[in-house]
Parts: structure tokens; sequence; C-alpha cells
């Protein structure tokens, strides 16, 4: 028995037709990138990481101190793309042709500061044109500066992600930064459908509210290995290494219990280095 277990707290992973679409257009983006910045004057290494999917509000929350957001629209449809405060920082030193320092705290950055980044931002976007193959044109615009990027309202709080990380490396220190976009929006940039069925908007009963909150409700599910009964003296005597034989046989299916209350029987396995158990029978009914 094989199964294959997904954490249904987390959004679906990127699909793997998308990644395959995605990943050489945002390598060849960036290695555009980085020539281009070098015929600006600006020596540095660009590459793309990784890609994936995580929950909208999950990802604002996880950019701490004061980052620099732009709004981009890709194809029409909102995106973000996100820099750190000391990548920022650091370009502009390694455009005035100083040496980036070891240590640099975080600070509101200056409108010089921030209008060189918008020069490399649409210098960026100007790669991801240049390297896209597909026949139908890309249309990219940077727009309006986040404000807030934590507090930012253009995705809702429960949406799909895709979280596109890429490294720039200048002067030997490495920085990540990010482009965010729906999982909706990379699917129609590629033309591939979503394999999630769309939500509609309704007003759901008090009734089916209340039945919906119960049933994500976590309750506590233990299997019983088995059980055996000690005298004091016995229990007083136990030490390492000792084997305690119990009751149950390796015959009998095992009993699983949910709040107390023996719920299935079913027999012990392991699935991928972990210990599983297999329903055999429901007792609650």
């Amino acid at each position: 028995m094989t199964l294959q277990t997904h954490d249904f707290t987390r959004p679906l992973r990127l699909p793997l037709e998308l990644k395959a679409r995605s990943v050489p257009w945002l390598n060849r983006a960036n290695a555009i990138f980085t020539e281009s910045m070098g015929s600006l004057g600006l020596t540095l290494q660009a590459q793309s990481l990784d890609q994936n999917t995580s929950w909208s509000l999950e990802t604002l929350d996880g950019w701490t101190g004061k980052p620099l957001g732009f709004r981009v629209s890709l194809a029409g449809s909102p995106t973000i793309l996100a820099l750190p405060n000391r990548l920022v920082q650091s370009l502009v030193i390694a455009m005035l042709g100083d040496s980036i320092p070891t240590e640099m705290t975080e600070r509101d950055l200056s409108a010089v500061e921030i209008s060189l980044s918008e020069l490399t931002l649409k210098t960026y976007l100007s790669s991801l044109i240049e390297a896209w193959t597909d026949e139908s044109p890309l249309t990219l615009q940077l727009c309006e500066r986040e404000p807030n990027l934590r507090r930012s309202k253009i995705f809702r709080p429960r949406e799909p992600l895709v979280v596109c990380r890429s490294a720039i490396t200048i002067q030997g220190s490495e920085h990540l930064w990010s482009w965010l976009m729906c999982m909706e929006t990379m699917q129609n940039l590629f033309g591939i459908a979503s394999k999630v069925p769309a939500v509609t908007k309704s007003v759901i009963p008090p009734r089916q509210q209340m039945e919906s909150l119960v049933r994500g409700m976590k309750l506590p599910l233990t299997v019983m290995l088995g059980q055996a009964q000690l005298t004091t003296s016995q229990l007083g005597d136990l030490k390492l290494g000792d084997v305690l034989v119990l009751h149950q046989r390796t015959t009998e299916p095992l009993k699983a219990f949910i709040s107390g209350r023996a719920a299935f029987t079913g027999w012990p396995g392991q699935i991928a280095g972990k210990q599983a158990f297999q329903i055999e029978s429901d007792l609650s009914k």
C-alpha cells in the first residue's frame, strides 16, 4: 500500500506543466537582466531560484522590516515585485561605485533610492519581455509603489499565490527577492486551465456555517497498540531495555479512538518511514 500525503492546510502545489513553462522563461530573463545591468555599469549576478505556492496573507505577513514593493500589471492582472530593504540599499551603493558595508540596518528609503530601484525593476521587466518566446505578446507595466507590502489589498487573504523567488549577488553578497502573483494569473499567462473548480460567491446560511465550522474542528485520534497489567513492584522495577508483553495478539486488529471513544479497527503499517494505520472496520456504525 502506497499513499501520498498532502497537507490540506496548504494551497495546491504548482502544476508541473506551469513549472515546465515558467522556469526556462525566468532563467532566460535573469540572464538577460544580468547582462543589461552590466551594460549600465553595475556588475551583479541574477538567478531564478524556485516557484512555490502559498496563501497570500501568509506570504505578505512574511515580509517584515521595510521592504520595497511595486505593483506590476501582468497581462492586465495585478502582481507585486517585492525587494528587501537591504537589497535596495546595496543596489544603490553599488551603482554609485562604493563598497557595500558588511553590516547594514534597515531604514526608510530615500527618494533617490526608490527612483533607482524603479529603474532597476523596469530593466527587469524589459528582460522578462525579451525572454518571452510564446507567440502571444507579453504586456508588463510597472505601476505605483505599494505603500505597505504587508497590508496590500490586491490579493484576497486566502488566495493561492505563486511566489517566484530570485537571487541577486552584488559584491559577493546574495539578496533574495520575489515576484508575487495569484495562481490564476500564471495559468492565464501560459493558457493552462485551472484544475480546481471556481468557487462562486454566495450567502451561506447560519446552519451551513455552523456545520462547516464543526467539520473543520480537529479531534485527536489515538491508535492503541495494546495493554498490560503490572503490579506496583513490577512498575518500580522497570528499567531501560525491558520488554513489556501486551495482551494484544498480533493476529488481532488494533483499535483507534476519537476523543476517548472506540471508532475504528485496523492494522498497523509504515509509509515513508512513518507509522501508519489502515482502517478495516468502522465501530461507530
